[in-house]
């Protein structure tokens, strides 16, 4: 085992799987664990059960969380850390480019289909870009090609943010998604769900809505 073989001072955990795993794991060989809770959504069975041992499990270590909403949910007491980011609450100053992005999971529960919908409707002279890969990606391309450029995954987003002038996250469920912080860190304003701890960072009218 990776854990005995190299005795690390701590391990920290990501994920239901790696959280039921990794803290089992620790527990055997007596090495400190910490788990960060940084997902919104909670998906149907089997996940569900999954998601359960999560959070029922996490008596085996320390917890950290990124939203108060997970706060509520984990079963055991956490420290929350709502952002590790310093976002300007000010806001953005200059012309922003007519370039709009979504940068996330193509998948259910981040929404893509509604942006996609979105850039459907929008107004001439607006451009409207993907960033990122999932099960929903393949259909969307094929169905919105012809008005959103899809990026797929990039591994340094930083030259995508000069460009954009709006981020959109229609999703459904978040903790505090770390896009969310880096736009605002770059004055990009937020159009974003009122979800998780959005509505902390994102502020209605100045940096947002």
């Amino acid at each position: 085992m990776a854990l005995r073989r190299k005795r690390p001072g701590l391990l920290h955990t990501h994920g239901y799987k790696a959280g039921v795993l990794g803290r089992i794991a620790a527990r055997m060989v007596g090495t400190p664990v910490v788990s960060t809770f940084h997902s919104g959504e909670r998906f149907r069975y089997p996940v569900s059960v999954y998601h359960w041992l999560d959070d029922w499990t996490s008596f085996l270590g320390e917890r950290i969380v990124v939203s108060k909403m997970i706060k509520r949910r984990v079963p055991f007491p956490s420290a929350h850390i709502p952002s590790f980011i310093n976002t300007s609450k000010a806001p953005p100053s200059g012309t922003l480019p007519r370039r709009v992005g979504f940068v996330g999971r193509l998948s259910e529960e981040k929404r893509p289909d509604l942006f996609c919908t979105l850039a459907r409707r929008s107004p001439p002279g607006v451009e409207w870009h993907v960033y990122g890969n999932g099960p929903m990606g393949a259909r969307l391309e094929l169905e919105y090609g012809d008005t959103v450029r899809f990026h797929g995954t990039l591994t340094d987003l930083e030259p995508a943010w000069s460009t954009l002038g709006l981020l959109v996250m229609p999703s459904r469920f978040e903790g505090l998604p770390l896009a969310a912080l880096e736009a605002l860190t770059a004055g990009i304003p937020v159009l974003a769900s009122r979800v998780g701890d959005l509505s902390s960072v994102v502020v209605d009218g100045q940096t947002g809505w």
